[in-house]
């Protein structure tokens, strides 16, 4: 007999990740309808997420060896890294 297709993937369990252009530059991510805004580094390495209403909710500072130095609000909100 055949196999039955799996059952579709629920939308408030999906993460979308927004770059910048045409870069690889984190800019945003939407998860379960909140989204939050990314900011990044001159590299493109980001360093803070802020929430709809401008309430930071993730931070994280690297020392010069990009070794991480302090990290605010261990929400894993922001997993890529350059």
């Amino acid at each position: 007999m055949g196999t039955s297709p799996e059952p579709p993937v629920p939308a408030a369990t999906m993460i979308t990740w927004v770059f910048e252009g045409d870069s690889c530059i984190l800019v945003a991510k939407i998860v379960n309808g909140k989204h939050y805004s990314i900011l990044s580094d001159y590299p493109g390495v980001p360093f803070a997420a802020y929430d709809d209403a401008g309430v930071a909710e993730w931070s994280c500072e690297l020392d010069i060896y990009g070794k991480v130095r302090k990290l605010g609000n261990c929400l894993l909100l922001v997993m890529v890294r350059s």
